[in-house]
C-alpha cells in the first residue's frame, strides 16, 4: 500500500526507471552521487528536473517529513511495502534538504546544479622549456562547490586531465611510437593556476585539457602547438646468426639490449631517435675494465661490429640536437670464454646421427686440425672449427678403424690449445 505523507499534500508524477540503487539511494536524471550512507547523499546533477529516492532499512515507515535547511516543506510519495521515499527537487541550487522518519531518524541529502559550477579550462601555453623539461601554464576556474551534511562540510573535489603525443619505446617491436599520454590533476577543490612540467614531450605537440568529471559532454581546451625540445634515443643490437652445429654458446638470437656469444661476435648496432631534432649520432664501444678507452667509434646511426676478444664490452651511443640537448644509450655484449671438446668416435652411416668428426668449440678464432690414417698418411685439413671431416678420403669413403688428429688453436681469450689423438670411425 502507498501512503502520501507531506508538509504540502499533493501528486508527484516521476519516471519508475531510477538510475541503479546505490546503498539505498536512487534518481532519475543525469547525476553523480558523491556521498552516501545510511544517513546522508551528495549528489551532482546536470538538470534539477528530477527525483531522489531513498531506500530506509527501517522495519516500516509509519511517518515521514521533509524539509530544506532553510525549513521550507518539500511533498514526499512514501511506499510503504518497499519502504521507499521519493521526492522532487526544488529549482534551487546548493540545496540541502533532511528527511525525518519514525520521528527517529534524520537523513540529509544536498543537492548541486553542475551548470551553476562548469569551469572554464583556459587554453595551456608553454611557460619555459630546456633540455630537461618542458613546463606547461595550466589554469582552470571554477566557483567550489561547499556542501554541508548536518555537522559534515566540504567541497566536492574535481579531476581534469592533461592529454598531449609523444613517443614510446616498443621494445617488441623494436621502434619509437607515437602514443597519447594523460596527465591527471585530480582532487582539486579550488581554481587551479600552476605549471606542470615533461621530462617526455619528444615530438610536437598540442596539449588538451579536459574535464571535470561531471561535464556531459566533457569539456576541452586546447594549446598551440608546442615544440619538442628534448631528444630520445635507443639502441639495439642484432647478433650476426652462426650456423655451425658444434658451435656452443652462439647467443640467443632474440636478444637486443644484453648480448653473449662466442667469438667472433659480429652485432649490428642500430640507434633509434626523434630525428630530426635528435640529428647527430656518435658511438663509443669500450672494454667495461678499461672505459676511458674506446676500441671502436662509429659517426653512423647503424653500423656493423665484430669482437673477437674475450671480455664484456659497453656500445653507447649519443645524439644531440642543434641546441646542445644531449642523450644516450647503451647495450653490453660479452664474448665468451674458449673451448673445445673432442670426441672419441664418430659414425659416417648417413642418419644423420654423429655422422662427422666435429669438434665442439666456443670462441675459437684460430684453429687447424690435422687427421692421419695409421700409416701417418694425411686424409683430411681443416682450418677452421666449423669445417668437420665427414669420413670421405677424396671421393671415396674411408675405412672403419682409428684415425690420429693433430689440432693447434687458439681461443679469443687468449688460451692455447695443442691436442692429439685417436678418433674411432665406425660403419
Amino acid at each position: 500500500m502507498k501512503k502520501l505523507i507531506s508538509c504540502i499534500i499533493f501528486t508527484l508524477c516521476f519516471s519508475a526507471a531510477f538510475a541503479a540503487d546505490y546503498a539505498g539511494w536512487s534518481h532519475t536524471g543525469t547525476a553523480q552521487q558523491i556521498i552516501m550512507d545510511r544517513t546522508k547523499a551528495l549528489f551532482v546533477f546536470n538538470d534539477l528536473t528530477a527525483n531522489i529516492t531513498y531506500t530506509t532499512d527501517l522495519d516500516t515507515i509509519e511517518t515521514a517529513l521533509c524539509q530544506t535547511y532553510e525549513n521550507d516543506p518539500v511533498a514526499l510519495i512514501v511506499d510503504t511495502v518497499a519502504k521507499k521515499i521519493t521526492f522532487a527537487l526544488l529549482q534551487t541550487d546548493a540545496k540541502g534538504y533532511i528527511i525525518n522518519i519514525n520521528n527517529s531518524l534524520n537523513v540529509y541529502v544536498y543537492v548541486f546544479n553542475y551548470n551553476a559550477y562548469m569551469p572554464t579550462l583556459h587554453s595551456p601555453v608553454l611557460n619555459g622549456a630546456d633540455c630537461n623539461s618542458t613546463a606547461i601554464k595550466v589554469k582552470i576556474d571554477f566557483t567550489p562547490m561547499a556542501y554541508r551534511l548536518n555537522t559534515e562540510t566540504g567541497i566536492v573535489e574535481r579531476n581534469f586531465t592533461l592529454k598531449y603525443k609523444t613517443l614510446r619505446w616498443n621494445e617488441e617491436a623494436e621502434k619509437l611510437e607515437e602514443i597519447e599520454a594523460a596527465y591527471s590533476i585530480d582532487r582539486i577543490k579550488t581554481p587551479y593556476n600552476n605549471d606542470i612540467e615533461f621530462d617526455s614531450i619528444f615530438i610536437d605537440t598540442k596539449f588538451t585539457l579536459s574535464g571535470d568529471q561531471f561535464a556531459t559532454p566533457e569539456l576541452k581546451s586546447e594549446s598551440d602547438v608546442i615544440a619538442a625540445v628534448k631528444p630520445i634515443i635507443k639502441c639495439v643490437g642484432e647478433l650476426a646468426p652462426r650456423e655451425a652445429d658444434n658451435e656452443r654458446d652462439k647467443g640467443d638470437d632474440k636478444a637486443r639490449r644484453d648480448l653473449e656469444g662466442s667469438a667472433p661476435v659480429q652485432v649490428n648496432l642500430r640507434a633509434y631517435a626523434n630525428t630530426p631534432l635528435a640529428r647527430d649520432f656518435t658511438w663509443f664501444i669500450y672494454d667495461v675494465t678499461q672505459p676511458e678507452i674506446p676500441i671502436s667509434y662509429s659517426r653512423e646511426q647503424n653500423f656493423n661490429l665484430t669482437f673477437r676478444n674475450f671480455g664484456k664490452y659497453v656500445a653507447r651511443v649519443t645524439t644531440t640536437t642543434a641546441d646542445g640537448c644531449v642523450v644516450s644509450d647503451s647495450i653490453t655484449i660479452t664474448v665468451s670464454e674458449s673451448e673445445i671438446d673432442i670426441p672419441n668416435v664418430f659414425t659416417p652411416n648417413g642418419d644423420g646421427i654423429n655422422d662427422k668428426f666435429c669438434v665442439a668449440f666456443k670462441s675459437i678464432i684460430k684453429y687447424n686440425m690435422w687427421v692421419y690414417n695409421r700409416w701417418g698418411r694425411l686424409v683430411f685439413k681443416s682450418n677452421s672449427p666449423d669445417n668437420c671431416w665427414d669420413g670421405y678420403i677424396g671421393n671415396n669413403k674411408a675405412a672403419s678403424g682409428a684415425y690420429f688428429y693433430k689440432i693447434e688453436a687458439t681461443g679469443a681469450d687468449g688460451k692455447t690449445y695443442k691436442r692429439a689423438g685417436d678418433i674411432n670411425l665406425l660403419r
